[in-house]
């Protein structure tokens, strides 16, 4: 079963599109959901008010413990919350090697959908993504896997079985992505 972690953000859009796969998920709200889970989806929202819903719920120390087995898959504030992120604000899982800034694709006025070209793998196709006051990333270190640019910069990550995205892959009804990430956390 795949967790969403369901404290803020667009939770639900996730797990309808993981429910029209056929995927069975879960809303997680707390450690004991995060126990039956096999990976976990960290949706887009706003990371200062997610980051102080996981120390509230008691999720943060969990969900750390659970990336070292399981796959998470970070969405917009979901992967600043995946990042090194320091911020005396956001408290992060520190789990992908990446170097963020929040909002510098511009505000919520500034919202806008692209298309741009993944590759998951063996798989190259052109995919529809929605970007709504998006983080950057700056900077990568170590093993990271770039799976998709926008204008040469990086808006896809993977980092063993987590991926994040700098968008908004629920928006559409593309679940490539969201396979993608299924079918990489179940390698073991």
């Amino acid at each position: 079963m795949i967790g969403v972690l369901a404290l803020q953000g667009n939770y639900r859009m996730h797990s309808k599109m993981l429910f029209d796969m056929n995927e069975e998920n879960l809303l997680v709200r707390d450690a004991q959901d995060l126990s039956k889970c096999k990976g976990l989806i960290i949706p887009g929202g706003e990371s200062t008010v997610i980051s102080k819903m996981m120390i509230r719920y008691n999720l943060l120390d969990p969900i750390k413990k659970f990336s070292q087995n399981n796959g998470i898959f970070g969405t917009c504030a979901g992967l600043i919350i995946m990042s090194n992120y320091d911020s005396d604000n956001i408290k992060t899982l520190n789990i992908i090697n990446i170097d963020i800034s929040r909002n510098t694709w511009g505000r919520q006025i500034n919202s806008f959908t692209k298309d741009i070209k993944i590759n998951l793998d063996k798989t190259k196709k052109i995919f529809r993504a929605t970007f709504i006051r998006a983080p950057r990333i700056e900077g990568v270190t170590g093993n990271i896997d770039t799976l998709a640019y926008l204008n040469k910069e990086p808006v896809m990550v993977r980092q063993g079985r987590h991926i994040g995205t700098t968008f908004h892959p629920e928006m559409h009804k593309d679940p490539s992505i969201h396979k993608y990430f299924l079918e990489i956390n179940n390698e073991r």
